[in-house]
């Protein structure tokens, strides 16, 4: 499936949205003013250079997200509020890979193992948060943090999502 520029052009004003929402909200401020600073690259198929490994990634070497809109976990949503909800997940879980500095505290360390850590790291912060956005009532913010909560727990987006960063 060759992705049209209307969709790639709607993905973008989602992830404007999201950046927006983060950076309206307290708990989110600092991955939004993150993101605000990283590159962030919508590819497909052809452009995606991890294809068989996953479907994003943080490059620390050009300060960019790639993320690929044509991998079924976008593309198989079952409505747009879901993929929105996806794309809030995936941005979020990569820019607090880069905001934790987790390839550079990586060292000699066994990078599969500590990719594992990092990412229960930046799951178990958006736990914490999914519970304080409840109190806070942001409406759409619960929404983001709900789909990327039920992610995370889905045990068959577990396997997609546990990827090498």
């Amino acid at each position: 499936m060759a992705i049209s520029d209307e969709y790639r052009e709607k993905m973008k004003e989602h992830y404007t949205r999201i950046v927006y929402q983060m950076s309206q909200n307290k708990l989110f401020i600092a991955v939004g003013l993150e993101l605000i600073s990283i590159d962030v690259i919508f590819d497909d198929n052809d452009s995606f250079k991890l294809k068989d490994i996953t479907f994003a990634y943080y490059n620390p070497i050009t300060n960019s997200i790639h993320i690929n809109i044509e991998d079924p976990f976008f593309t198989k949503a079952t409505s747009e509020n879901d993929r929105i909800g996806k794309l809030f997940f995936i941005v979020y879980h990569e820019a607090c890979h880069k905001l934790l500095m987790h390839t550079e505290r990586c060292n000699n360390r066994d990078q599969n193992l500590w990719n594992i850590a990092a990412d229960y790291e930046v799951h178990n912060m958006l736990y914490l948060n999914a519970e304080l956005v409840e109190q806070n009532g942001n409406a759409v913010m619960h929404n983001y943090v709900n789909t990327a909560k039920n992610i995370i727990t889905n045990n068959h987006n577990k396997k997609k999502i546990d990827h090498k960063n």
